[in-house]
């Protein structure tokens, strides 16, 4: 008997993990036991709502103004009922909550996929939940006070996605030079990121490496103070949030991400695919994607003087830059694809729909 998913994710903007959704929802719709059987559930107006159109995914939207609202867990137990809906997969803290809410008094099954390796809130809704999945070890490690029956599957990128980016035409976007060494950070402008150390960082680099320019890529809530902050320091090009992020990371040399919270970070792994040599933080489950050295370099969280000495070590070291992103790009190819993602989940569902 052929299992019925429904997919729950009630964030507006893109980020990584309506990504992730997008790409589970589409490895799903190829796989022989799901073709047909999953929904996915999604906040009108939305971006993931417009991609899974784009993509020609089923979906439908649901007006949510708060994840308590009574009007909106009605609305999503119609949809999980019409849909005669085995299991509920929810993706985020918010959509998490709307399903736990809407699952309460039905036999459906919850799963939840947690992204972020800060300590949860309302243990009740992870109660509910025949499973809970991290996206990294660091997260698994802070739920284990918190949740039972937690699963690692890591996130999973889509090398086809970057099949035909073109350095040249990323360069001539930004007006770059074909001797400028580009450093790239694709990040939400939001504190947990880190631009402050990576700022600090270049501050402390930039006046002796006159032909290295640092790109931030991103929208969020502090895009006002980084600008501000990014205008006392050479070179910085600030970017409003973009759909050719390919192409960005053609253009670039080296990519950079100082966070000071990081569930996984699939920006970092979108730059290993691509053959970057990445310098991070060791900020929540980077460390599982990164060995030091080998096919990247980390730095202490927070430390901008130790992130500096590694992106000029980079900035002028084209044979070291080499190296590590040929290491990079094997390390992406054999451990981070989105087919070995689909797979674990349809192992899980499995396994949750055989629970007594």
């Amino acid at each position: 008997m052929q299992m019925r998913i429904l997919h729950v994710d009630t964030e507006m903007g893109w980020r990584g993990g309506q990504l992730q959704v997008l790409l589970l929802a589409q490895g799903l719709a190829r796989h022989p036991r799901f073709a047909g059987s999953v929904l996915t559930v999604c906040r009108t107006g939305s971006q993931l709502a417009t991609r899974l159109a784009a993509a020609d995914l089923p979906h439908t939207t649901i007006a949510v103004s708060s994840p308590w609202s009574p009007a909106a867990v009605w609305r999503l137990r119609e949809v999980a009922a019409s849909f005669q809906a085995d299991l509920v997969h929810a993706h985020a803290s918010h959509a998490h909550t709307l399903a736990a809410l809407a699952t309460i008094g039905t036999r459906r099954r919850l799963i939840t996929t947690r992204r972020v390796d800060f300590s949860p809130t309302g243990m009740w809704k992870y109660r509910r939940c025949a499973r809970v999945v991290a996206i990294s070890q660091a997260i698994a490690g802070v739920l284990g006070a918190h949740a039972g029956r937690v699963e690692v599957i890591p996130s999973g990128i889509d090398p086809q996605r970057f099949a035909h980016a073109d350095r040249g035409l990323g360069r001539a976007s930004l007006g770059l030079a074909d001797d400028a060494v580009v450093v790239l950070c694709v990040a939400a402008l939001e504190d947990h990121k880190g631009h402050e150390t990576l700022l600090s960082a270049w501050e402390r680099l930039a006046s002796h490496h006159p032909r290295a320019y640092l790109l931030l890529a991103g929208s969020g809530a502090l895009r006002a103070a980084i600008e501000l902050r990014a205008a006392s320091v050479p070179r910085v090009l600030l970017l409003e949030q973009r759909d050719d992020i390919p192409d960005l990371l053609a253009a670039a040399d080296v990519f950079a991400l100082t966070s000071n919270l990081e569930g996984l970070g699939t920006a970092v792994m979108d730059a290993m695919v691509c053959g970057l040599p990445v310098v991070a933080t060791r900020a929540g489950g980077i460390p599982e994607l990164i060995t030091d050295e080998l096919d990247g370099l980390l730095a202490p969280v927070r430390d901008a003087e130790a992130v500096a000495e590694r992106l000029a070590r980079l900035i002028t070291d084209p044979a070291l830059r080499s190296r590590l992103g040929t290491a990079a790009r094997a390390t992406a190819q054999r451990r981070f694809l989105a087919s070995a993602m689909v797979e674990a989940y349809v192992r899980l569902y499995a396994e949750v729909s055989e629970q007594p």
